[in-house]
């Protein structure tokens, strides 16, 4: 022993926590690393002499060290020259007694006989042999590079494991199962753990020794299996991690991982605090049952497929998805979607670092200058009304200041017909608002998770060709127009976890014709018209460098400097505009009361213009209620019966009811549907001479006064004459019969009355009404207590009749 090899002795033991007695210099020596002695997971190379350095580490933790008793400051050239000498010595030496190694290991492979699933080791660790042998009473597992044996493991019966002496290990592995066509292949640490996996995943399982060797021996395998899904089946080393605060196993699986692209999974154990317990597949095969270790690597392989599925062609997954799925065992539409939401996933990523910060100015703006100029540069590039470019001046503006508002209006850029400039506003907008991320397609998960993880300025474009038929995405747009409501809830990861994601952002949304009425009664609205003859604009691709980069560093300066103020701010809001229309405005007359100067009276005068109570803005349902009051009040009757309602509606060419279906009518069902959105629905009239499903002129009253105008209640709903007579009341305390008018509606009889039809004439027609109103007789006051002459029937029900309710005459007007 010298100073030198004392000195290696005690850096091995600082560094791995146990050293060998004695230093043997030359070739790589082993010696154990565990408490129990009985392993070589230790090792080191010592050189003594004019320059005494070595290396050492451990197999099993992965870890390797250089030592040299000199610094290498210290070291001449001539020393240096010298070193790499005796290096490359050393290399030859090593290598020639490696080739000499692994020629003992072959011999004692081919004496060995095959392993018997009886042996003590095998039985312990409830595998089968797998191609193992049996020499001296040790499993003997082959070592292979490529087609070369260049070693041999051996375990005995308590599973203490040494490889043949002075052989390469580095890079070595042995497969269990075949490994040619394989999609998946999965490589672990030991020889039981990659047979329980082979054994009940049916996958093949490489046998790399030790956490030391995954990372080249996951290299081989991508070399040889370049498309190959490689997953690493990791040991989790918890108890190392508790007393060297390192897990090694881990460690070095996601390195092999990280450098092949491929997989991790580890197993999950309850462990003591000390982290003593079960570490690798087999032992959580031993706890949990084989069948487990099945569906964990299963479901690894399900995700690997389908990401794989997903990262091809339209054409070539067109080809494979029907096999696939029968692979998987599943629907080909639940594999679709499965690979649409992982595609829509991979965009959202690649759409996170789209989403750039600006960097504000320097100096603090003029506002009104600026929105001066962003107001001339939209004329500059688009044909639109006055109205439409300030109100996009506006929103433009509130991008930058929606971390401070309560409503984040929609803008919505929508035209009758192509080629009016939707696309080209949409691109302006987007190129001066905050964080801008551009899509003129995306789905409902991908909305949602780009907002959680970015809050951009959301850009969509072509929102006629798949917006209208996607409910749930207009659901998830919805929810983001206000704060407190801007959030839809999912389950995330295989435990179906509950997770919130936010809604919250600025959205801008470009098509043809009217959108849906929930997105357009949540949004400001651009119309946009094509360009006439003699108007001209610029190109936006012609605008000169640097434009729009200075005005959205103003603008990010902008909101830096005011975006507190402005969500203080409580604007005065125009009465004419309604409920969701003021809200819709109120940060963007925030934004102009601050910029001052003529500002606040043009951005009132935009919010009229587009949002104003003038503008015919109504839904579907408030359309269909309108049509309903015109044809009652067209046709002078108090009840209609659906099927002729359903007629007159779709007869109407100026509606969209005759082309509601794609180009097709709206159905009587359809149309029920939606009067009971309103509470109204049809019921059995008798409407000539026949009992029909209908509605009465009355039915409608409170829906017509709530949503439509204030007008919605017209003098023609007051008819000239009553739908039905009255019958002869046996109430013995009112012995009048007679004719009723509206009048009886306030209480008043005519002084003189006339006697009614008999009961038989109670449901006959009418005459037509003259041209000219009645003149009504001199009336009196008097009390009544009529009941009702059933539409139906036609009968006057009577008090006191057995099953019969008295009920006051409900005069129809």
């Amino acid at each position: 022993m010298t100073e030198a090899s004392d000195k290696f002795i005690e850096e091995i033991r600082v560094r791995l926590g146990a050293a060998p007695d004695e230093i043997g210099a030359g070739a790589i020596h082993r010696f154990s690393t565990s408490k129990t002695g009985r392993d070589d997971a230790g090792w080191y190379v010592f050189h003594d002499g004019d320059f005494p350095a070595g290396s050492f580490g451990d197999w099993r933790l992965g870890v390797k060290y250089k030592w040299c008793a000199r610094e290498t400051s210290e070291l001449s050239n001539d020393d240096r020259a010298r070193i790499a000498e005796l290096k490359e010595e050393r290399r030859k030496k090593i290598e020639a007694e490696a080739v000499k190694a692994a020629a003992s290991a072959r011999s004692r492979w081919t004496n060995a006989k095959p392993c018997g699933e009886d042996h003590p080791y095998l039985r312990k660790k409830g595998v089968q042999a797998n191609g193992a042998r049996e020499a001296h009473g040790c499993v003997v597992i082959p070592v292979y590079i490529g087609d070369d044996l260049v070693s041999i493991q051996t375990i005995d019966a308590d599973g203490d494991k040494l490889f043949a002496k002075g052989t390469r290990v580095e890079g070595g592995y042995f497969t269990i199962g075949d490994a040619t066509q394989a999609r998946v292949i999965v490589i672990g640490e030991g020889f039981a753990t990659c047979a329980t996996i082979h054994e009940n995943s049916g996958l093949p399982a490489v046998v790399a020794f030790n956490a030391g060797n995954l990372l080249p021996v996951a290299k081989r395998v991508r070399e040889k299996h370049p498309n190959a899904t490689i997953i690493i089946a990791a040991d989790d080393d918890a108890k190392t991690e508790k007393a060297r605060g390192f897990n090694p196993g881990i460690r070095a699986a996601k390195e092999a991982a990280g450098a092949v692209k491929g997989l991790v999974l580890a197993p999950s154990f309850d462990r003591a605090a000390d982290g003593e317990g079960p570490s690798d597949w087999n032992d959580y095969a031993s706890l949990h049952g084989f069948d487990h270790v099945a569906s964990e690597f299963r479901r690894v392989c399900d995700q690997a497929e389908i990401k794989r599925l997903s990262a091809l062609d339209a054409i070539t997954y067109d080809r494979e998805r029907d096999k696939a799925a029968e692979t998987l065992g599943v629907r080909v539409s639940t594999l679709d979607k499965q690979v649409g939401a992982l595609r829509a996933e991979e965009s959202e990523k690649k759409a996170v670092d789209l989403c750039v910060d600006i960097e504000p100015c320097a100096e603090p703006v003029n506002v009104a200058q600026l929105l001066d100029d962003i107001r001339s540069t939209i004329q500059r590039f688009i044909v639109c009304e006055p109205e439409t470019a300030t109100a996009a001046t506006l929103w433009i503006a509130f991008t930058w200041i929606i971390d401070s508002v309560q409503v984040a209006p929609l803008a919505v850029i929508t035209a009758p017909e192509k080629r009016c400039g939707k696309t080209q506003l949409l691109d302006l907008i987007g190129r001066l608002s905050r964080r801008n991320l551009f899509a003129s397609n995306i789905s409902p998960a991908a909305t949602f998770r780009v907002i959680e993880a970015r809050s951009p300025t959301l850009l969509i474009d072509e929102a006629d060709a798949f917006f209208r038929e996607n409910e749930e995405l207009r659901g998830v747009i919805n929810s983001g127009h206000t704060r407190t409501s801007a959030y839809v809830i999912r389950t995330v990861g295989d435990d179906f976890e509950v997770k919130q994601f936010s809604t919250w952002g600025a959205k801008a949304i470009a098509g043809i014709g009217k959108l849906s009425d929930t997105i357009m009664d949540r949004a400001v609205v651009l119309p946009l018209r094509r360009k006439g003859p003699g108007e001209k604009v610029e190109r936006l691709r012609h605008a000169e460098p640097g434009l729009f980069d200075m005005l959205a560093r103003k603008l990010a300066r902008f909101g830096e400097d005011h975006g507190a103020a402005i969500g203080r701010a409580k604007p005065a809001l125009p009465d004419a505009l309604n409920d969701r229309a003021q809200d819709n405005w109120e940060p963007l007359l925030a934004v102009a009361d601050l910029a001052g100067g003529r500002w606040p009276s043009e951005a009132r005068r935009a919010a009229l213009a587009i949002s104003g109570d003038g503008k015919d803005d109504r839904s579907a349902g408030e359309e269909v209620l309108a049509d309903i009051r015109d044809i009652f009040d067209a046709a002078s009757v108090e009840r209609i019966a659906l099927a002729e309602l359903h007629k007159r509606l779709i007869e109407d060419e100026t509606a969209p009811w005759a082309t509601w279906n794609r180009g097709r009518p709206m159905t009587p069902r359809q149309l029920g549907a939606r009067l009971k959105e309103f509470g109204l629905g049809a019921k059995p009239l008798r409407i000539d001479h026949a009992v029909q499903k209908g509605f009465e002129r009355k039915q409608f009253r409170d829906a017509w006064g709530r949503y439509l105008d204030s007008a919605a209640v017209s003098s023609s709903e007051t008819p000239a004459s009553p739908v039905t007579r009255l019958q002869p009341s046996e109430n013995k305390a009112l012995d009048i019969t007679f004719g009723v008018t509206d009048q009886i509606a306030s209480g008043y009889a005519p002084s003189s009355v006339t006697p009614p039809p008999t009961g038989e004439e109670c449901n006959r027609n009418r005459p037509e009404k003259s041209a000219a109103p009645p003149v009504m007789p001199k009336v009196t006051p008097i009390s009544l207590n009529l009941n009702d002459c059933n539409p139906v029937t036609g009968e006057t029900p009577l008090p006191g009749k057995e099953g019969v309710e008295a009920r006051p005459w409900e005069i129809e007007i």
